[in-house]
């Protein structure tokens, strides 16, 4: 191998780093925008029920709408990590890259789905709410179980 050709896979190896950490970082922003909105959506809840029942204090009502978006956002964290060291991994399977993006994409459609559908109340149905509950649930283990099954199957 050249130093040219060393160079240029080092310089490409530079740059995919560097987009992982603005994805993360973009990433983030992303969810912090999405926890304001739903304290300012619940801020206009808390006001519109406060003339009709007695409702929590405010500020206990917005630390649980945020406890329950940061629980979301560590299961989907730790859902990407294990699908990037999968990815990683697989770089010439194509078939097994695409099922991975699939699913991650699902994965981070429905959770964060969940925590609006529940604190919204996006519907009547309880068990609609209870739904999108386990989905989430089941689409978090679903990418668990393929990306370790990925990278067990690389290991061996």
């Amino acid at each position: 191998m050249t130093p040219a050709e060393q160079d240029q896979i080092y310089i490409s190896g530079v740059n995919c780093y560097l987009n992982i950490i603005n994805l993360v970082v973009d990433t983030s922003i992303f969810v912090q925008n999405i926890l304001g909105y739903l304290a300012t959506f619940h801020q206009v809840e808390v006001d519109i029920v406060k003339s009709e029942t007695q409702a929590l204090p405010l500020s206990l009502a917005i630390t649980e709408v945020i406890q329950i978006c940061l629980t979301q956002i560590i299961i989907v964290t730790g859902d990407l990590v294990i699908c990037w060291r999968a990815w990683v991994l697989l770089p010439h399977d194509k078939f097994w890259r695409f099922v991975l993006s699939i699913v991650t994409i699902c994965n981070i459609g429905i959770n964060i789905a969940a925590p609006i559908f529940d604190e919204l109340g996006v519907t009547s149905s309880p068990a609609v709410l209870l739904v999108v509950d386990w989905a989430s649930t089941a689409i978090s283990l679903v990418v668990n179980m393929t990306a370790t099954s990925l990278i067990g199957w690389k290991a061996w």
